[in-house]
């Protein structure tokens, strides 16, 4: 079910179309914001109008049961996104979701999205299978062998994300498109994260095995 297969979260109040919405009133925002005042001029809410692989994003809950986050986790495919409605649906059954910060206490990992990110996830859950974990992580992972590509401008990234939830543990499989690069000042690294007191995003162009990407190399260094 679309508004549980994630282990990442309880999130967000809703925004305007087209604008990464910021309401971190109750810590249940886009990117779980824990209640902080937005320094001024810090706060990054503008969104490409393009709506590309990578862009920033939100979500708001659409009802009680189709929510942003779940158990303190960023739910990717929760709720309504924002900012990923141009964003062209995959071909091989990918599900376009808004990836964002997780700074909840007593669950792993914690997450660095910051201000979120538009991508094509595929998941798949080793674990038990009637826990906490497993019957909600999953996206799309019926097409987990089928996903072998990513939109122009962005790249296929493959890594492992241990998850922890009140002692139980899983691992998740994913499949992630990440935007390409060719320097820092592609990516982002001007934004601040209110998941984290609006620090400064790490987020910079990588090279993920022989690949250049945007992405923070906390993420990409979780399975290891």
């Amino acid at each position: 079910m679309k508004h549980l297969m994630w282990i990442l979260a309880v999130f967000i109040t809703l925004t305007m179309a087209g604008m990464a919405g910021c309401d971190d009133s109750n810590g249940e925002g886009n990117n779980g914001g824990g209640g902080e005042t937005p320094p001024p001029g810090k706060h990054i809410t503008q969104q490409n109008s393009a709506q590309k692989i990578g862009d920033s994003c939100s979500c708001t809950n659409d009802g009680d049961k189709n929510v942003c986050v779940m158990t303190g986790f960023q739910v990717p495919n929760g709720g309504i996104i924002s900012g990923c409605d141009n964003v062209p649906a995959s071909t091989q059954g990918a599900e376009t979701v808004c990836m964002r910060s997780s700074n909840a206490k007593g669950i792993k990992p914690i997450l660095h999205f910051t201000n979120g990110m538009c991508s094509w996830v595929v998941a798949k859950c080793t674990g038990k299978k009637d826990g906490l974990i497993c019957p909600f992580a999953s996206i799309a992972s019926e097409n987990y062998d089928a996903f072998t590509e990513c939109p122009a401008g962005s790249a296929l990234i493959e890594f492992n994300m241990p998850v922890e939830v009140l002692q139980e543990t899983a691992t998740l499989e994913l499949k992630a498109c990440f935007p390409t690069c060719q320097k820092d000042e592609d990516c982002r690294i001007d934004e601040t994260d209110p998941a984290f007191n609006y620090e400064k995003t790490q987020r910079k162009c990588v090279d993920h095995s022989g690949t250049k990407i945007c992405a923070d190399p906390r993420v990409l260094s979780l399975g290891k």
